[in-house]
């Protein structure tokens, strides 16, 4: 995520990096971001759980959510798109790609 912070930047997109899922939701609640963007190179575990209890909490009922891995698939990803995050599996893209897909999504 480090490297996609100031390409994010570039698209006057603030980014706030957090590692760990149960902090994740501490630091939505602090910053109230306009979207959460999870970039992981595989399927972190409590994302679906993250998601879910976000969208239990009346102001993130709505934001948009975006899931940029390289393991999405099956169960997981019909959970996650049933909650409204959108995702996009990583392929052999230059991280600038990246960073211009994640601004187009949150337009």
């Amino acid at each position: 995520m480090g490297q996609f912070v100031p390409l994010l930047e570039h698209y006057n997109v603030h980014a706030t990096k957090v590692a760990e899922v149960h902090l994740a939701l501490a630091a939505a609640e602090k910053e109230h971001p306009d979207a959460i963007v999870f970039m992981l190179p595989r399927y972190w575990n409590d994302v679906t759980q993250f998601v879910q209890d976000l969208r239990k909490i009346q102001e993130f009922e709505d934001i948009p959510v975006l899931y940029v891995g390289s393991l999405i698939e099956g169960e997981d990803q019909r959970v996650l798109h049933q909650y409204g995050v959108k995702t996009l599996t990583l392929g052999p893209l230059p991280p600038e790609e990246v960073a211009r897909y994640i601004h187009d999504m949150l337009k």
